[in-house]
């Protein structure tokens, strides 16, 4: 019962400081921003220079992938196409051959999404502290009490979005 009052007290105290401290005299001397965190990190030069990394590590994989779906879709188009002219081996060949083209680029599919997460997962651990390095100075040079991730907010005015200022500062760091 005594844990239950003080709960209860600790609530309205809780509220009424929360309500206190934002008050219209209060929010007045906050500045608030906000970053489009996924922004600043694609558009940053650290980013495009990882995307050409990306397309040097993984375009043959790449254009294998591209060279087993149109197998693919080609042997398909013949099944359809030439079936009902086809012996029942000649069929069962292409179909075994189309089943053994999906399953092979399930596979290299999946291996392929599996090392470039991994890839991105390190890019991000690399760049994410460099970026909340340039929030923080782009926040303090420009006097901002409070930086809040735009994907949370419902309505921004443009005026507060400091994205392109912390993508540039980013750009500085090497």
């Amino acid at each position: 019962m005594v844990k239950k009052l003080a709960n209860v007290i600790g609530l309205v105290f809780a509220g009424f400081v929360f309500a206190t401290v934002l008050t219209p005299a209060a929010m007045a001397e906050v500045k608030v921003a906000v970053v489009d965190y996924h922004k600043a990190l694609n558009q940053s030069d650290a980013a495009k220079r990882y995307l050409k990394q990306l397309e040097n590590k993984f375009g043959g994989k790449v254009n294998t992938l591209k060279k087993l779906e149109t197998d693919a879709k080609r042997i398909n188009a013949k099944l359809k196409k030439d079936a009902a002219a086809m012996s029942d081996t000649e069929r069962g060949k292409l179909q075994l051959e189309l089943k053994r083209k999906a399953e092979d680029y399930q596979i290299q599919t999946k291996e392929f999404q599996a090392e470039k997460n991994k890839a991105d997962r390190t890019q991000f651990k690399q760049l994410k502290p460099k970026l909340d390095k340039a929030i923080a100075e782009v926040a303090k040079a420009n006097g901002y009490d409070l930086v809040l991730n735009r994907a949370t907010a419902f309505y921004i005015n443009p005026k507060h979005d400091i994205t392109l200022k912390v993508i540039q500062k980013l750009n500085t760091y090497r």
